[in-house]
């Protein structure tokens, strides 16, 4: 099973203080015994390691440990966000600007996730679930 992973566990995994580090930590566990499929997005990486950067003194560390957990043990898949899927996320996030306060990234992951047809979404954002997607939380 395929799950995408958003901003939020991702921090948390490498964040003890966050208030959703011991939820994040039960889901990954259990998604890790069903043999899930982690996925994210270049974009959702961008937006964890920018956010990381603001804890002047461990952000440094958690930054390496990420890097090290996504890339080096290979347990999230990235996929990246092309012209065409840039274009895709574009029209969405124009055309819900108005009243939706879903941010351009998530518009990016929004269209991975039904591109791919991505059947469960690892978030702690509701934004996912305003879009109809199934979400572990």
């Amino acid at each position: 099973m395929n799950v995408f992973i958003d901003a939020g566990p991702l921090r948390a995994l490498v964040t003890p203080q966050d208030q959703w580090r011991i939820k994040t930590l039960e889901i990954s566990k259990e998604l890790s015994r069903q043999n899930a499929q982690f996925l994210t997005s270049d974009y959702v990486l961008d937006e964890v390691f920018t956010g990381l950067l603001g804890d002047p003194s461990a952000g440094y560390h958690r930054i390496k440990e990420l890097n090290s957990l996504m890339f080096k043990k290979s347990t999230v898949r990235t996929e990246w966000i092309t012209q065409e899927r840039f274009y895709r996320a574009r029209l969405l996030f124009i055309k819900t600007a108005k009243d939706k306060q879903w941010s351009f990234t998530d518009c990016t992951s929004f269209v991975i996730i039904k591109e791919l047809k991505i059947p469960k979404v690892f978030t702690f954002d509701e934004h996912f679930k305003q879009m109809g997607f199934t979400i572990l939380k």
